[in-house]
């Protein structure tokens, strides 16, 4: 390491030795094999079936022997959650005033939590119930795993990581499905096909110095190539699901880690980043494995982090020019299928004054913010004024919107023909964004949603009639575009999730919606991304309470079924 880096080491033999206690017999080792029950007690499981023993002496519920990694892997489990704090206290640690003190939320986690004064018995929690493996392996090597370098900022802030010490090589399987990433991951993870990606160019060489980055990749790596049918599928589940947990565990580490720091001293810096890299590769890795609910937990905590940090021009140039286009289509995409009018979310404004053509966005930016705008409309349904209004300036915005009119900010690397892709793209987002404008003043104008100063029988109608594209004619363009110019494997057509999405809500021909459905498996063939399943799942449910009569608007279905898509 060079003279002038700073290196803190936090291991366990820095602190104070602790009291022992005398028993009549040692606590039982965890068993890899046992109930889940016995496995969350840490009690030795004499695994029984149907139910182990000590749960039936005990009297409590056998949750059986299934996969301890199952439940965060359940579509609807949140991975970040607001939990009340019980104090706990080891057989073997000391009765002492400190034990209070620590169990006091640091301001970090009180601003994660929700950026503001919070009763001090809450804080961010991760799963602890999800990193058994990770459980088991610091039983094996404390002292590895939980000594810690953190080695402040170089000449070149891209040399600095998080690492563990002392260092451990990464095993062959880790390189396995890194090399899976750097090779082919990479591409089909992306809306855009570039020389200069960032989630190899980025990513890569920082996993290589970041077990936790290394593990997130890994698991994303893993989920990605067990989404096509495969002999090896189980395994890479099994895999998968050991990453996750894994990642999890580093993450609520590095967390804790920081809390104990000042943030404004280098190493905090590098910690914070290496914390806001590895979350927004946990966002994508939702997308992946179609999440609809624990993906909005890793966004949130992640703006807060960047918001924390000081917002991404502080970051690293390379972390922020990666992270703008992320965040920017992640946060205004969150919006668009949100059945809750508050978000929550804390807006991170991107690093550049023009529309940037990068892996995410493309060239649709100004149309993501539209349509962000048009999901907003559902708070004016106080006033008819204000919806007036509001709903002629985006059609105004709309009819004026011209994608050769745009001055983008171009990287290098991208051909003519990849211009064409976005082209087509940026295409059907613009049809997209009048269908969904047309939705959402459905959704205003009905009578048991509605709270307007002067509701009539013809507001709707009124309403409608102010953008220029009917519902109908936007979305035969759309269909008509899908005709023409069908996706295929390129990059570029990854990002027609939502506006296939949109119009599959609102068909108005069977045939239609047919032509949508079979564009949605070509993006899931040829990009493995699930987020395109479970759109299918639900235009498939959707079409079948239409046909039994049932015109609910979609995201009040989707509010019943309890489901947050992200169509990123």
């Amino acid at each position: 390491m060079a003279a002038h880096s700073t290196v803190y080491r936090f291991s366990s033999a820095d602190q104070p030795p602790l009291r022992t206690k005398a028993s009549s017999r040692l606590e039982a080792r965890w068993s890899r094999s046992g109930c889940l029950t016995c496995k969350k007690r840490r009690k030795k499981c004499d695994e029984q079936k149907p139910r182990c023993g000590n749960c039936t002496r005990l009297d409590r519920e056998c949750e059986g022997y299934a996969n301890l990694w199952q439940t965060p892997f359940e579509p609807s489990i949140k991975t970040f959650r607001q939990e009340s704090l019980k104090p706990r206290r080891s057989k073997d640690s000391p009765a002492s005033d400190q034990d209070d003190s620590k169990n006091q939320p640091s301001p970090l986690i009180l601003y994660l939590l929700d950026g503001s004064a919070v009763s001090p018995e809450h804080q961010v929690m991760l799963d602890s119930e999800s990193t058994a493996d990770d459980s088991e392996r610091d039983q094996k090597s404390p002292n590895d795993s939980t000594a810690l370098v953190l080695a402040s900022r170089s000449e070149n802030p891209t040399n600095c990581h998080l690492t563990h010490h002392p260092f451990q090589p990464a095993s062959s399987s880790d390189l396995f499905y890194l090399q899976y990433h750097a090779e082919r991951g990479f591409k089909l993870m992306s809306n855009l096909e570039t020389q200069h990606n960032p989630l190899k160019e980025v990513l890569i060489p920082r996993a290589l110095s970041s077990p936790l980055l290394l593990s997130i990749i890994c698991a994303m790596s893993a989920g990605h190539m067990a989404n096509w049918p495969s002999p090896n599928q189980e395994n890479l589940r099994n895999a998968e699901l050991t990453y996750y947990g894994r990642t999890l565990s580093g993450v609520r580490k590095a967390l804790a880690q920081i809390t104990q720091q000042d943030v404004l001293d280098t190493a905090s810096i590098d910690l914070l980043e290496e914390l806001i890299v590895t979350l927004a590769s946990f966002c994508k890795y939702e997308a992946v494995r179609g999440a609809v609910n624990s993906w909005r937990g890793h966004l949130e905590a992640l703006q807060k982090l960047v918001t924390y940090r000081g917002g991404l021009a502080s970051l690293d140039i390379e972390i922020a020019d990666w992270l703008s286009g992320l965040v920017t289509y992640w946060q205004h995409m969150a919006k668009l299928t949100n059945p809750k009018l508050a978000s929550g979310f804390i807006l991170c404004d991107s690093i550049y004054d023009s529309p940037k053509v990068d892996i995410y966005l493309g060239c649709n930016e100004q149309l993501v913010k539209i349509c962000s705008r048009i999901s907003d409309l559902r708070f004016f349904g106080h006033s008819t004024t204000a919806l007036v209004q509001e709903v002629s300036e985006i059609n105004e915005i709309l009819v004026r919107w011209s994608w050769e009119k745009q001055d983008f900010i171009i990287p290098p690397g991208i051909s003519e023909m990849t211009f064409e892709r976005l082209r087509v793209v940026a295409h059907h987002f613009h049809y997209a964004a009048f269908i969904f404008l047309h939705s959402i003043i459905d959704i205003i104008a009905q009578p048991n949603l509605s709270d307007l100063e002067d509701p009539h029988a013809d507001f709707s109608s009124m309403v409608h009639s102010l953008v220029v594209f009917s519902k109908t004619e936007a979305l035969q363009n759309l269909v008509s575009l899908l005709r023409t110019l069908p996706p295929d494997n390129h990059s570029e057509f990854s990002a027609l999730t939502f506006p296939l999405f949109i119009a599959g809500c609102e068909y108005e021909e069977r045939d239609q919606l047919a032509l949508i459905l079979d564009s949605l498996q070509t993006l899931e063939l040829n990009f493995g991304i699930l987020n395109t399943k479970r759109a299918q799942e639900f235009l498939v449910n959707l079409s079948r309470l239409r046909a039994k009569g049932n015109w609910k608007h979609w995201l009040h279905i989707l509010e019943d079924v309890d489901w947050d898509l992200i169509l990123v």
